[in-house]
């Protein structure tokens, strides 16, 4: 059985401002530009550590141990699928 307390969860705003940090600043970019960038990558952060809560707590609630949850491979092709807003 799946013990809770081995729950891992993303707070979703300390996720997002580190996606924040990593993005590379372009010298091309006005203020409005850099701005919707950052507000897209934060975003972005969020939902995908929302995104990671969610099916984190979906295999805790269906009881599905640890040997069972996706290799990188997978959620690497499961990620392909995301449409990202560009």
């Amino acid at each position: 059985m799946v013990d809770k307390s081995d729950e891992v969860k993303l707070d979703p705003k300390e996720f997002a401002k580190l996606c924040v940090g990593n993005l590379p600043k372009d010298p091309n970019d006005d203020t409005e530009r850099r701005a919707k960038k950052v507000l897209l990558q934060y975003l972005n952060g969020y939902y995908i550590a929302a995104q990671f809560n969610d099916y984190e707590k979906g295999l805790i609630d269906q009881g599905i141990e640890r040997e069972h949850y996706l290799n990188r491979k997978e959620i690497v092709a499961m990620l392909s699928h995301v449409k990202w807003i560009q």
